[in-house]
């Protein structure tokens, strides 16, 4: 092999994550899910996905009563949120907090693994930062 392909062989192997000696070429890198990036990961997921199935159960409510509540136990009791999962919200995120604006709501909910605030507004035209569009879930 000419030293350059060497080179460039040996690269390619280090960046695979391995060499031939240690018999890792190839292999899966573990995930390290103890890691404080996972856990923030993990929390900010689960949070902007609490805020997704806040906003279907909001929805369903309004269909049913035409307004929007702050109040989580009304949407609870009405079973609008239980066809979203057995648990809301996702143990270790705090529980969503709701305020009426206007025709609209906004919400935001936290978790411990992360200092980031996750926050959804819905027919109303004041965005709650870090959310900037009406719908999706931000987290900052």
């Amino acid at each position: 092999m000419k030293p350059m392909m060497m080179i460039a062989a040996g690269l390619l192997v280090a960046a695979c994550g391995g060499s031939k000696a240690d018999g890792q070429v190839g292999a899966a890198h573990k995930v390290d899910t103890a890691s404080a990036e996972f856990r923030e990961a993990r929390a900010l997921t689960t949070m902007r996905n609490d805020l997704r199935n806040l906003v279907a159960a909001e929805e369903a409510y309004f269909a049913d009563h035409g307004k929007y509540t702050a109040n989580l136990e009304a949407i609870i009791l009405a079973g609008k949120v239980e066809q979203f999962g057995d648990r809301f919200p996702t143990p270790g995120n705090s529980t969503p907090h709701i305020t009426l604006v206007g025709g609209g709501f906004t919400a935001t909910i936290q978790n411990p693994n992360t200092r980031k605030v996750c926050a959804i507004f819905v027919g109303t035209k004041t965005p709650i930062p870090p959310a900037t569009i009406e719908g999706s879930p931000a987290c900052g």
